[in-house]
């Protein structure tokens, strides 16, 4: 019995090292193959406004300094504006004059012209009736010739009078000339006004949008002119990352793509981004 299972166990230990090791079989699926590509770069803003002054002159304040968030209209810095300011004041007061002149023609002016338009035309209706009266005496012979006369001329007077009168009235209507050259005057002193006012804002350069200074090359005391850039300023909005790419992979990248970012501050975090552009 004992040499039957000695014999049975040696029977199946060469069997098991004839056919080897027993294997699992697995069925071959298709699954998509991931690699990935790791790189590091730097952030950017998409854009860029570059902010100068509008005129020439000496820096008298800057209240913001580069990294500083501003908003739309914050003031960036302003220049001397002393000149500019009383060249506006001027332009105002001017403004004011001609303004004072129409007011006067309209609620003086013009009224003391009506009446007296309204008398000289009475004095001349007088003096024509006198004139009839005297011509009428004349006739009958109860007047001479130098007091007819004298009625002629008081008659003319009268109505030479009467003209002036309505020239002067109708000079100082809405449609007269007088009333057309104040209401010119006062257009032209508000354009002036309002262009130094607008000349002497310039003085002060404030942020068109809100976003980041990143760009600071500008100090008070200094003397600035048109077309320099004195600040830079990067836009509120989505930012850009700017990866340096082994030329090996660049075949492995495709527009659209989806990536993770993470940055050494926020080691724990990742942020998602598309690829917008090869180069």
């Amino acid at each position: 019995m004992a040499v039957v299972l000695v014999l049975a166990a040696a029977t199946a230990a060469g069997w098991r090292w004839w056919v080897g090791p027993v294997a699992e079989v697995v069925a071959v699926q298709r699954r998509d193959a991931v690699q990935t590509v790791v790189a590091s770069g730097h952030v950017e803003s998409p854009h860029r406004v570059d902010i100068g002054a509008a005129l020439t002159g000496t820096v008298q304040q800057v209240p913001v300094v580069e990294g500083q968030a501003v908003k739309a209209g914050d003031v960036l810095l302003r220049l001397d504006s002393a000149e500019l300011r009383a060249t506006a004041l001027a332009a105002q007061l001017t403004l004011q004059q001609a303004q004072g002149r129409l007011r006067q023609l309209q609620e003086v002016q013009r009224p003391v012209a009506e009446q007296a338009l309204r008398q000289a035309e009475a004095t001349r209706d007088n003096a024509l009736a006198q004139l009839r009266r005297q011509q009428d005496l004349a006739r009958q012979g109860f007047i001479g010739e130098a007091a007819l006369e004298d009625a002629r001329k008081a008659a003319a007077l009268a109505q030479a009078q009467a003209r002036s009168a309505q020239t002067q009235w109708a000079s100082l209507r809405s449609d007269g000339a007088d009333f057309a050259l104040a209401q010119s005057a006062v257009a032209q002193a508000r354009a002036a006004a309002d262009a130094a006012v607008a000349k002497a804002d310039t003085s002060t350069v404030r942020a068109p949008v809100a976003g980041t200074l990143i760009g600071r090359n500008v100090e008070v005391g200094d003397v600035v002119q048109p077309g320099k850039v004195l600040m830079t300023l990067s836009p509120a909005g989505a930012l850009q990352l700017v990866v340096d790419i082994d030329e090996k992979n660049l075949q492995l990248l495709a527009l659209g793509q989806r990536a993770l970012a993470s940055a050494d501050a926020f080691a724990q975090q990742r942020f998602e981004a598309v690829l917008a552009y090869i180069n």
